[in-house]
């Protein structure tokens, strides 16, 4: 629990806003469960969010999430993306055909490489959405790669984009987060208001006791099965409502 907290909290600084509900979508997918966040600072700059597995071998598989933006259609694309394989050493690929995920048909393909740890298999999904490539790839060793073939399939087709987070949960569970996110928001806005001093009044005892402690164990708890990508999105949503509102 503590491990998935200082995770999910660190994120929470790190990447750029998600709001809960927006004319933007936000996108995300289920990782593997038990998996560990990767640590954002070694990410390159269009990755938005990385996991690793456990394994006894040198390299350990992992799922990434890279967004680019984009200014070509969805064919000129695929076409740019396959032709950088074509010209990379130690390197085949071939097209999957579409994949099914919950924010609708994507383009699937299987790339395999050389590396000093031995052939290395990824499969690669792309999705484009207003004028944004989506680029989720799952990867391990090629001699471990059956293994985690299932987890794989399962990671890929959860991805989804959406207006509001809250979207896929069944009633029960939206009323009441809806219901304590209104609560810590209620007491928030009572706080005296201390422009430019966000970080002080996030950090009081009663405010993080009594409100944002409890949201941020629900989400943790309660919402397993949406992953922890979307358990960090949503906090780190909240957290950046309450900032906004020091800065009206």
């Amino acid at each position: 629990m503590y491990k998935i907290c200082l995770f999910l909290f660190s994120f929470l600084f790190f990447s750029s806003c998600f709001c809960i509900t927006t004319g933007q979508p936000s996108c995300f997918f289920t990782p593997p469960p038990d998996w560990d966040f990767a640590d954002p600072k070694i990410l390159a700059p269009r990755v938005k969010i990385a996991f690793v597995g456990k394994t006894k071998q040198a390299l350990p598989p992992s799922v990434i999430l890279a967004v680019e933006e984009i200014k070509v259609s969805l064919p000129e694309y695929l076409k740019a993306v396959q032709t950088i394989y074509e010209k990379t050493r130690k390197t085949s690929w071939h097209s999957m055909g579409l994949i099914k995920t919950q924010a609708g048909p994507a383009h699937l393909l299987q790339i395999d490489t050389e590396t000093k740890y031995g052939p290395l298999r990824k499969l690669q999904l792309i999705f484009i959405k207003e004028n944004k490539a989506y680029i989720l790839t799952t990867t391990a060793l090629k001699k471990e790669f059956s293994t985690h073939l299932k987890a794989f399939q399962k990671t890929l087709s959860s991805f989804t984009c959406t207006c509001d987070l809250y979207a896929s949960l069944p009633k029960e569970l939206k009323t009441d987060l809806e219901s304590l996110e209104a609560a810590l928001l209620k007491k928030w806005n009572a706080l005296p208001v201390q422009k430019n001093s966000f970080e002080k009044m996030f950090n009081q005892t009663e405010f993080q006791e009594i409100y944002w402690l409890p949201l941020q164990k629900k989400v943790i708890e309660d919402y397993q099965k949406l992953g922890a990508y979307w358990q960090m999105m949503v906090l780190r949503s909240i957290r950046e409502q309450l900032h906004a509102s020091c800065l009206d």
